[in-house]
């Protein structure tokens, strides 16, 4: 049935099951073009373990093979039994403040130090930034507020599990594999 798996119902396809949705993708962190033919909105948690193996296995994977293809929008949904998710979320953000999102994105993905205090430092001691930079901006919590907004933003979408995606406009659940 095209692109986009389907929902199964007794052995039939059910398009009924499809929800679709609008969500802002401004002053969000994205990758390739603004007017790629598939935007793809990943709502996500740094320390969900199901959104790290799609990051590890289909992200990397879907942006290589289809280059200048997707817009890809990253929005935080922190779950609340993360207790490291906000922070790690404030921590990229102050990263994106020095030109280092992305790398940062997959630094904490990798998780090669955890998610902590410590661990958000040691990364961007690694990427280069300026550390006073960086920790002034994650002592101001100036980010928190936009990541409460996107949380609401995806609750408001329905959306209250990690990861959910919104492909131009339809909605999916959890950490699906690269071909389906």
């Amino acid at each position: 049935m095209g692109q986009y798996p389907t929902l199964w119902r007794n052995g039939t396809a059910d398009s009924t099951a499809v929800r679709h949705v609008t969500v802002s993708t401004a002053n969000q962190p994205s990758l390739g073009p603004s007017d790629a033919k598939v935007t793809i909105v990943e709502f996500s948690d740094y320390q969900c373990p199901y959104c790290q193996v799609w990051d590890q296995q289909v992200y990397q994977q879907l942006m290589t093979s289809y280059p200048n293809q997707i817009r890809f929008v990253y929005r935080d949904l922190p779950l609340p039994m993360h207790p490291e998710a906000v922070p790690a979320a404030e921590a990229a953000d102050c990263a994106g403040e020095q030109g280092a999102y992305w790398k940062y994105h997959d630094a904490l993905f990798n998780q090669q130090y955890g998610l902590s205090r410590t661990a958000y430092e040691h990364y961007a001691a690694d990427l280069g930034l300026d550390s006073k930079a960086f920790t002034a901006c994650l002592d101001s919590q100036r980010y928190l507020s936009k990541i409460q907004a996107n949380a609401s933003d995806a609750a408001n979408a329905g959306l209250n599990s990690t990861p959910s995606f919104v492909i131009n406009g339809r909605v999916l659940i959890g950490a699906l594999p690269f071909r389906i």
